[in-house]
C-alpha cells in the first residue's frame, strides 16, 4: 500500500515535471553514474541546438558511453552503459530563471561475480526529469544552484518488472562556473550535487523510505573556441556513494557539444 505521504510526494513530482528542468548553456554532459566501481571513464558527443530567433528555448541532445574497472584501475575494463539524452530548455526573458523537461533512455550491464565467472545482466531505463535553476552572474564568476526531480522506470532485458522497478530521485547541485578570459572561451567549472532516492519493491509491494543516497562532486576544465562553434571538456567526478560505509569512486571525463549545427 501506498501510504499518504508517498501520494503526496507523487502528486508533487507530477506537478515538477509539468514546471520545470535543468540545462546550463555553458555546463559540460555530467557523467552518468556507473555504480561501484573503482576508477571510470566516461565520454560523449551532444549537439546544442537555438529553437527560436529569441534564442530563449533550446535543445540539447547527446549520446554517452560509460566503461569501469571494479577489481583493478583500468577505466576501461569492462563496459557499463550508454545513455541518450535529449533535453527542452527555456530561459524566462523577464529573469534569468531557466526551466526545462527531458527524457533518457539507459541501457546498463550490470556484473556479478561468482569464483572465476563473471555473470552479465542488462538493465535498461526511462528515465524523466525536470529541473529549475537561477544563474548568479558576479563578474567572472557564475553560481548556478539547481532543484531537479526525477522518475526513474526499470526493466529487465526482456522488459520484465526487476526487484526494484520504480525510483524517485531528488538532485540538489551547486555548480560553479569561472571565466578565465574576457571572451569566455576558457572556464572552470565546479560543483557538488547531493541526490535523495525512495524505490518501489515490486515483488513485496512495498515503498522504501526516503532517505540521502549519495553525492557527486566535479571539476572540469571547458574551451568554447569563439571561431568553432563547438565545446570541448574534460574533467574529473567523484561519486560517493551510500552513508555508513561510503564507497568513493573515480571518473575521467571528456565530451564534444556541436553548438547550432542547423541554424
Amino acid at each position: 500500500m501506498i501510504d499518504y505521504k508517498t501520494n503526496i510526494f507523487f502528486k508533487l513530482t507530477l506537478l515538477i515535471l509539468f514546471l520545470v528542468i535543468d540545462r546550463n548553456t555553458n555546463a559540460q554532459i555530467s557523467p552518468t553514474g556507473v555504480g561501484d566501481a573503482q576508477i571510470a571513464e566516461w565520454s560523449a558527443l551532444g549537439i546544442q541546438q537555438k529553437l527560436n530567433s529569441a534564442k530563449t528555448w533550446e535543445s540539447m541532445t547527446y549520446v554517452g558511453w560509460a566503461n569501469k574497472s571494479i577489481r583493478n584501475y583500468n577505466p576501461l575494463d569492462r563496459k557499463d552503459s550508454w545513455v541518450l539524452n535529449e533535453a527542452i530548455t527555456h530561459k524566462m526573458k523577464v529573469n534569468n530563471w531557466r526551466y526545462a523537461l527531458s527524457f533518457i533512455y539507459k541501457h546498463k550491464t550490470k556484473y556479478s561475480y561468482t569464483d572465476d565467472n563473471i555473470n552479465q545482466s542488462v538493465k535498461q531505463e526511462f528515465r524523466t526529469y525536470g529541473s529549475v535553476n537561477y544563474p548568479f552572474k558576479l563578474n567572472y564568476l557564475t553560481i548556478v544552484p539547481t532543484f531537479r526531480q526525477e522518475v526513474r522506470r526499470f526493466y529487465t532485458s526482456d522488459f520484465d518488472l526487476p526487484t526494484e522497478d520504480l525510483e524517485f530521485r531528488t538532485r540538489f547541485r551547486l555548480q560553479f562556473i569561472f571565466n578565465l578570459d574576457k571572451q569566455n572561451e576558457h572556464r572552470i567549472i565546479g560543483s557538488s550535487e547531493q541526490l535523495f532516492t525512495f524505490d518501489h519493491d515490486h515483488k513485496n509491494e512495498d515503498w522504501s523510505k526516503y532517505s540521502y543516497n549519495e553525492s557527486r562532486f566535479m571539476l572540469y576544465y571547458s574551451y568554447s573556441p569563439s571561431t568553432i562553434p563547438i565545446q570541448l571538456d574534460l574533467g574529473y567526478k567523484n561519486d560517493l556513494l551510500g552513508t555508513i560505509h561510503p564507497h568513493s569512486a573515480n571518473y575521467i571525463a571528456f565530451d564534444v557539444i556541436i553548438k547550432n549545427p542547423f541554424f
